[in-house]
């Protein structure tokens, strides 16, 4: 069933794309190199994220032992995957003193660190392994990216959005990471792609297809069960289209339906793609598992027993065999503990004590090149007032509405781009319209596009290195990012590298430092004072591990020196609020002297 608008625009769209046809694997294969050469070349000069070296470790635990109880924060395959070129490494694990389940979120930290930087192979050497199978991902998402905007619009059509996508500043910023942000906005885009599909061309290998992305998505991050709705806002969109999109007489009982009512046939169809759909993806999420503790009650878990006090109706719902494994069901009492306590929200200067619902929306806005803005409007606004959307598109807006939605009202999280970095790709997927000769033969099309992709271009090659601090024109580029966002929209403790390059270039012999980060400032030759901090050793400066502290630091009265805080630590966003806060009043006063990597502020103090 094609996809295709019937105006005339698309009657002779085969004719007009030919020259972009034959050209279309070379551009391909240039733009994903454009974006494997900055991606690598950046991430070289990036120390750990805070993040990181919690889920290499883990990772590679995980490839090691075959146990998935250590680090259960998140759901394990990002973390395998980016530990496979570790096998290859062979480092060494450190000793474990308690069993996984029983190690505290500090205990993990002291442990992932130990494999990070007391291991017999070099640290830098493990990240950049670490780092690659992301790379790689992003490199297959970009392609079912072209493929999908290709079979919508033509070829043009899917180079614009690889383009769009090759040179976005938030996917090159995560893509560089050992982290689960790339693998979700893949597997969900892949997930979604597939779905679409099969309700363009229903087959068995589009639902098992469609099936396996969405338990290895919910393998990625549990987050990714808001699949769910997005399948199911589209599917009723279709039914009440009345185009008979998704209909498949060899579902069961499909057939029966008299072929007069096309929506019951639809709805029956949907109803049994969905099933089969979520059938395979619970295959996929316990294969992921290797099906460990499979089919077992909540009241078997560890510390989750209950008391003979429990009404019989939550002993009989603990005591209920569970289609899922042990450690995913542990993943998701971890997360509510966590997501439980988030507090404390940053922005623009201010603590919020519960944070905003509008705060998410208001970090893509300003952590979004405005030209893609521009380009997304232009395409909707074209594609209203020419002609009605394609399907595609109406599912590229349920997958964006669905994942707003959720980390704006149902999941507390702090605001942050990388919790809403799979609307991305559809994003690009919606202005590849632009692309099509219907709106490329008007003259404002031939001039303004090209200047709107210049500037986009622009926007990227200015941040370049520095991908994970950009933010828009809006509020004078990524050197007042701190003033607005903090923790992984600006500073995830990757800046400790370029610190030393700066403090290299300037003769600065020591530093004092207060740091949030995970990366060791002594491994990259840093000389510092310990200044209060999260994750810098504080040596035999008297000073305390965060996690030994039994009350917050006295605040910093500096003396004469130079002084590099890190903006995270400076704003103390979260639990950080009650401890740091304070200590950081003096240099939260003033403007900072210069900047390195956009996320360390420094302080020439005389």
């Amino acid at each position: 069933m094609s996809d295709h608008p019937p105006h005339s625009g698309f009657a002779d769209l085969r004719a007009n794309r030919r020259g972009v046809d034959r050209w279309a694997p070379v551009l391909v294969a240039v733009l994903l190199s454009c974006f494997a050469v900055q991606a690598i070349s950046s991430m070289r000069q990036k120390s750990v994220t805070i993040d990181e070296m919690m889920y290499v470790a883990a990772g590679y635990y995980h490839l090691k032992t075959g146990d998935f109880t250590f680090n259960m924060t998140n759901t394990p395959l990002m973390k395998v995957i980016s530990a496979v070129p570790l096998l290859a490494l062979n480092p060494d694990l450190p000793p474990m003193e308690k069993a996984p389940r029983e190690l505290s979120i500090t205990d993990q930290w002291r442990y992932a660190r130990a494999f990070m930087y007391d291991n017999r192979v070099d640290a830098d050497k493990l990240l950049f392994a670490a780092r690659l199978p992301t790379v790689a991902l992003a490199i297959v998402l970009g392609l079912y990216l072209y493929i999908w905007g290709s079979r919508m619009f033509g070829s043009p059509a899917g180079v614009l959005a690889l383009a769009l996508f090759s040179f976005s500043p938030n996917i090159l910023a995560h893509a560089r990471l050992a982290t689960h942000d790339v693998g979700l906005a893949a597997f969900m885009f892949i997930a979604c792609y597939y779905f679409w599909r099969y309700l363009s061309a229903p087959s068995a290998r589009h639902l098992l297809l469609c099936g396996v992305a969405t338990g290895s998505a919910i393998l990625v991050k549990t987050t990714a069960i808001f699949l769910a709705p997005v399948f199911i806002v589209f599917g009723l969109y279709c039914i009440a289209g009345r185009g008979g999109l998704g209909t498949w007489e060899r579902l069961p009982f499909v057939s029966r339906v008299p072929a007069d009512n096309p929506r019951a046939r639809q709805a029956v169809s949907g109803v049994w793609a969905l099933i089969a759909i979520g059938a395979v993806a619970l295959v996929t999420l316990n294969a992921g598992y290797l099906f460990q503790g499979s089919g077992t009650s909540i009241a078997s878990y560890p510390g989750h027993e209950g008391s003979a006090d429990d009404s019989g109706l939550k002993q009989f719902v603990r005591s209920v065999p569970l289609p899922v494994p042990m450690p995913f069901t542990q993943v998701f009492l971890e997360q509510r503990a966590l997501t439980a306590t988030n507090a404390n929200v940053y922005f623009a200067g201010e603590l919020h004590r519960h944070g905003k619902w509008y705060l998410t929306a208001v970090a893509v806005l300003l952590k979004t090149p405005l030209a893609l803005f521009v380009l997304l409007i232009a395409a909707l606004a074209f594609a209203f007032r020419a002609s009605p959307l394609l399907h595609a598109e109406w599912l590229a807006l349920a997958a964006i509405g669905v994942v707003l939605f959720v980390f704006s009202f149902v999941v507390a999280q702090a605001p942050s781009v990388r919790y809403v970095l799979p609307m991305y790709p559809f994003m690009h997927l919606l202005v590849g319209r632009l692309a099509v000769p219907a709106v490329m033969n008007r003259r404002i099309a031939r001039f303004g596009i090209p200047a709107l992709l210049l500037w986009y271009l622009g926007a990227s090659g200015s941040i370049h290195q520095h991908y994970l601090a950009y933010f828009n024109e809006s509020i004078g580029g990524p050197s007042n990012g701190y003033r607005y966002l903090a923790n992984s929209n600006l500073d995830w403790g990757q800046d400790l590298k370029t610190l030393k390059r700066y403090l290299d270039d300037r003769g600065v012999d020591r530093v004092n430092l207060g740091y949030f980060g995970s990366a060791d400032a002594s491994y990259y030759g840093i000389a510092y004072t310990y200044l209060p901090s999260v994750g810098l050793d504080p040596g035999e400066s008297g000073g305390q591990w965060w996690y030994e502290l039994d009350e917050p630091p006295r605040p910093v009265i500096p003396e004469p020196g130079v002084y590099a805080i890190s903006a995270t630590l400076l704003a103390s966003p979260g639990w950080m609020a009650d401890v740091f806060r304070d200590t950081y009043a003096w240099f939260r006063e003033r403007e900072p002297d210069d900047q390195v990597g956009y996320s360390i502020l420094i302080y020439n103090v005389d």
